[in-house]
This record gives C-alpha cells, structure tokens and sequence, in this order.
C-alpha cells in the first residue's frame, strides 16, 4: 500500500492502481474521485454514499458496503479475485462513458441551449 498526498496530477496514480477505496460518509454532492477511477478503469469500493449520483450498481461497475468491516472485505475481494477485478473494471469504465462523459454533458448542454433558441 502507497499513501501520496498534494499530488499534482492524480492520473498517472490512478492509471496505476489495483483498487480504489473510498469510504465516504457524507451526504452531499456527486463524487468526483470516484468518477475518475472509473473512467480509468479502477475497481472502485465505496458505501452507499459515495454511489450517490453515479448510480454504480453492486457487483457489476463497484462494490458498495456499508460498514468499515464490508469495506475491507470488498477491498480483499477485488485485491484477490482478478476475474471479479476485470468485470469492474471495464464496467466501471463502461459506465462512465454512458452516464457521465464530457461528450454526454456537451450533448445535454447543447440541447438545453437548443431549445432556447427554438
């Protein structure tokens, strides 16, 4: 395990990285992070708050647990079972390319100014 804190650029972090855990328990607000481990293809682990927003379903794009203990064992999951790490992986990835895309919110802008001007 490597903790890095202040970097400058997450990406290349991110790119190599086996999993991403985060144990958010706020309420507020879509999860940036996790958005970005997804979109590089990272298994992500988070509680149902962190899903908030992104709407990752349990199992197929994350793991989704709601203590420290289910955390921990979804964590050793994806650490031990690279078939299971694979699926989330590319259905993470999959995910975000269907639901939260940069071309996706251009599309969605470009339609809400589209019906402005009609």
């Amino acid at each position: 395990i490597h903790v890095h804190g202040n970097v400058p650029d997450m990406l290349p972090y991110l790119q190599s990285a086996a999993i991403f855990v985060h144990p958010h328990q706020g309420a507020a607000g879509i999860q940036n992070k996790i958005l970005e481990a997804m979109a590089c293809g990272v298994p992500v682990v988070t509680t149902v708050t962190g899903n908030q927003g992104i709407n990752a379903i349990h199992e197929e794009s994350a793991l989704i647990g709601h203590t420290k203990e289910e955390l921990a064992r979804h964590a050793i999951r994806i650490l031990t079972d690279k078939e299971l790490a694979q699926k989330i992986s590319v259905n993470s990835r999959k995910l975000i390319e269907d639901t939260h895309s940069w071309e996706l919110a251009y599309k969605q802008i470009d339609s809400i100014i589209d019906e402005l001007f009609e």
